[in-house]
């Protein structure tokens, strides 16, 4: 994109190159809805291609939805829908549209099937199968919960050995269904293979795409991102397990369930074209032929798996109709429908007749998930705002608290420890906020160091100042000087201006390092050669050893105050704490579970407060509620998010 300067630009939610020259955009779906509101012509375009539609995330096909409905009345706009495996079928009859099949340039990948075991007996039912091909509303099939056995992955690595001549490069690309099959695949391998000096996640994913040394093959292990999101060069083999993690939704009780299903034909095509990209591939199925002919054709739509709030909401704020009859590419279930206007209901966005209030075209409006938008704008009520910008940052990114191991320190633990707080979750994220700033500020240790040493995945602190920004550009946006009014005013001493025009020049400075390093990173084209770590050496002593300086880093410097940052984020007063608990239960009421520390066991009913009007629940002002963001169910049901909040006699 660089080599044609501001003609071709991308826009995405932190950032843009996009200017008054440019002629092609790259862009995401939510900023394309974000433009239809605005301007539902969508007249600054001439043609717009949709990319990777196979992949039928919710909001992309309400945006297709509402493209089909723009066709009608500009005649002049090209809409183009691309993919690799799509449903061709279904999305001609639906835009009435001719499909042009267009060959790509890839060479022949052969198909192994390698079962393991007897075949699963659920998927290969013949009666079963005709019931989910006929359903209107997709299910998915789910798979056998099993152990990690690495031995088949090391028999296609033994195989690929002895049957490819060492000169032949080609790298191994191995699909898992989710992070903790990854990492239990890593480890039982370890003794097959050497790894990289550094060790993968989400900072280092450039990884991926160095070269091995010669006369080594590069083994890459991951989910269902590396089918469509990413390209590698290089990749000849597939090693594909035929699974796949997906998040559903009951909406009876309300509960996220995160499982492991069996993946469709259409995932599985995507899976074994990777390897046929630069030669000759090979793909190697575990899982049988018959199984593979049981699959379904296409991955069930998330429209028909998660929770719609986003998408009725908008298709409230933007009158389009009844939910329920709106013209969807593929329909929602009823109950599914039912159960998000409730919740809709519940946070005052629409009436009792389903009518748009004032607070939720407020919502629609702003660019965050409803429950979030909602802290926000309570927040701005009780003049909270700081604490609570960092409580819902921290809730719109994973985890800044690293995977927990047996293998994990206990030093690390410990030092994790001194973050905790009784209040909650949220509180928690705030003691960590806290130290990490004043450890920047500090200046005795790295971030880096620092956050090794507490267990904590700096890059997702980074997410959540690049979020917390985007959140107060948001708020201003929403109602211009508001953050600036809810600042104590203060006269700047002689010193504190002459450390405020030393910090500018700082930053000044700072900012042209980091155009340097971002220019020098763009004109490093040469693809890198992977180190191998070889039994004795450390991962530790490699990350002192940096090239250039972290751009993270200097991206943070340039475009944030640490002190000033620092200055905000002190310690809560008792008051502080009950408005931020208030702002937390507007948001998820009525999201309220009881803990009974005398319950031996567990019901299935046990799990939510579910009606605040059943005289039969008895509290007292002393009883503690707890007030949670989602139910989650992986291999047992959990509470996300928790914060502590005082009951109310009934």
């Amino acid at each position: 994109m660089n080599e044609y300067g501001s003609e071709i630009a991308y826009q995405v939610r932190f950032e843009g190159t996009k200017t008054k020259r440019t002629r092609i955009l790259f862009l995401t779906e939510g900023l394309l809805l974000r433009q239809y509101t605005t301007d539902n012509t969508l007249s600054m375009y001439d043609v717009i291609v949709v990319d990777e539609v196979h992949e039928r995330h919710m909001m992309g096909d309400f945006l297709l939805a509402l493209l089909k409905k723009l066709l009608k009345t500009r005649t002049d706009l090209y809409v183009v829908l691309m993919s690799a495996t799509i449903n061709a079928e279904l999305f001609a009859q639906y835009f009435d549209a001719p499909a042009l099949i267009v060959p790509g340039k890839m060479y022949d990948v052969k198909i192994h099937y390698w079962p393991q075991g007897v075949e699963d007996k659920n998927l290969i039912n013949d009666a079963a199968y005709q019931k989910r091909q006929a359903a209107v509303i997709k299910e998915s099939v789910p798979s056998r919960s099993e152990r990690i056995n690495p031995a088949p992955y090391i028999n296609v690595m033994d195989y690929i050995d002895q049957s490819v001549p060492i000169t032949e490069r080609g790298d191994l690309l191995i699909f898992m269904s989710g992070i903790n099959e990854i990492s239990s695949l890593a480890e039982d391998l370890k003794q097959y293979s050497y790894s990289t000096k550094k060790k993968m996640g989400s900072a280092d994913s450039t990884l991926v795409f160095d070269m091995p040394p010669e006369g080594v093959r590069k083994c890459i292990i991951s989910t269902n991102i590396a089918e469509t999101s990413v390209t590698i060069d290089g990749i000849r083999f597939i090693v594909d397990s035929g699974k796949v993690k997906e998040l559903t939704h009951d909406a009876t009780s309300n509960m996220s369930k995160l499982s492991e299903f069996w993946i469709s034909r259409a995932s599985a095509t995507q899976r074994s074209g990777r390897a046929g990209r630069t030669g000759p591939g090979q793909c190697f199925r575990l899982y049988s032929e018959n199984e593979y002919n049981h699959f379904n054709d296409f991955s069930v739509p998330e429209i028909q798996r998660v929770p719609l709030e986003p998408l009725l909401l908008q298709i409230k704020a933007m009158e389009l109709g009844d939910p329920r009859t709106f013209n969807y590419i593929e329909t929602p279930s009823p109950d599914a429908i039912n159960a998000s206007m409730e919740f809709l209901r519940n946070l005052g966005a629409v009436d009792a007749s389903e009518n748009i209030m004032a607070l939720g075209t407020i919502l629609a409006d702003l660019p965050v998930d409803s429950i979030i938008a909602k802290m926000l704008i309570m927040a701005t009520v009780f003049n909270i705002v700081d604490p609570v910008i960092t409580i819902a940052a921290g809730m719109s990114v994973q985890s800044p608290f690293a995977r927990v191991s047996p293998n994990t320190s206990t030093n690390i633990l410990q030092n994790r420890k001194t973050f905790d707080s009784h209040h909650g979750d949220p509180f928690t994220l705030l003691n960590l906020w806290q130290a990490w700033l004043e450890a920047k500020a500090d200046r005795k240790e790295s971030s880096r160091s620092w956050c090794r040493r507490h267990g904590v995945e700096e890059h997702r602190l980074y997410e959540i100042v690049k979020m917390r920004r985007q959140f107060e550009k948001m708020l201003n946006d929403f109602q211009p000087g508001l953050l600036e009014s809810m600042k104590q005013s203060t006269n700047s001493s002689e010193e504190e201006i002459t450390e405020q025009d030393e910090e500018q020049k700082s930053r000044m400075e700072k900012r042209e390092l980091l155009r340097r390093e971002r220019y020098g990173q763009r004109s490093r084209k040469k693809r890198r050669v992977l180190e191998m770590e070889y039994e004795g050496q450390e991962d530790w002593k490699i990350e002192n050893d940096n090239e250039s300086a972290d751009i993270r880093d200097l991206e943070f410097s340039v475009t944030n105050n640490v002190k000033t940052l620092k200055s905000k984020a002190t310690s809560l007063s008792a008051c502080d704490i009950d408005l931020i608990k208030i702002c937390l239960c507007s948001a998820l009421y009525p999201q309220l579970a009881i803990g009974d520390e005398h319950n031996p066991y567990r019901k299935s009913n046990e799990i939510v407060f579910h009606t605040p009007d059943d005289l039969a629940v008895e509290q007292s002002m002393y009883h503690q509620l707890l007030c949670y963001l989602q139910l989650l169910e992986t291999n047992k049901p959990y509470i996300l998010n928790i914060t502590r909040v005082p009951g109310k006699d009934l």
